[in-house]
């Protein structure tokens, strides 16, 4: 279905709420392909998952945008990381005394070991990685 590698994942979605569930599982499958622990592939879930649901709840307002989400693992390199990209307006986060949300940001920083958030004019990118695993394909006895 992807033409990229194993270790990438990139799919760009319209910006709606249904959608969700779908990348949910295809970037579980793909944390899978790239041998991250269940813990760890749950963390990267949940994180991006918030992410996403931002884009969704703040990016564009009422009007349509897509929503990018580009995963990348490759071997060398120190850390699996996972950017969420938006083509909205950047919004400052609303008090969530008053909204009872606003909790998103906070829960992707305790999910990520690092996060990085980008806003501008043309839209927000949220990167968020975590230190690359060690295999566990290559631990197999047999």
């Amino acid at each position: 279905m992807f033409s990229q590698p194993d270790t990438e994942l990139h799919l760009r979605v319209p910006a709606r709420a249904e959608r969700l569930p779908e990348i949910r599982r295809e970037l579980a499958a793909w944390c899978h392909r790239v041998d991250l622990s269940e813990e760890d592939t749950e963390a990267v879930v949940s994180a991006a998952y918030e992410a996403m649901a931002n884009v969704v709840d703040h990016a564009y307002g009422n009007r349509p945008g897509p929503l990018d989400l580009h995963a990348t693992c490759h071997p060398g390199q120190d850390n699996a990381t996972v950017t969420i990209t938006d083509d909205g307006r950047w919004r400052p986060p609303r008090d969530p005394r008053v909204t009872g949300r606003g909790r998103g940001l906070s829960m992707i920083r305790a999910y990520a070991d690092s996060v990085e958030i980008r806003p501008s004019a043309h839209g927000t990118s949220v990167r968020m990685s975590w230190p690359r695993p060690v295999p566990r394909h290559g631990h197999h006895s047999g």
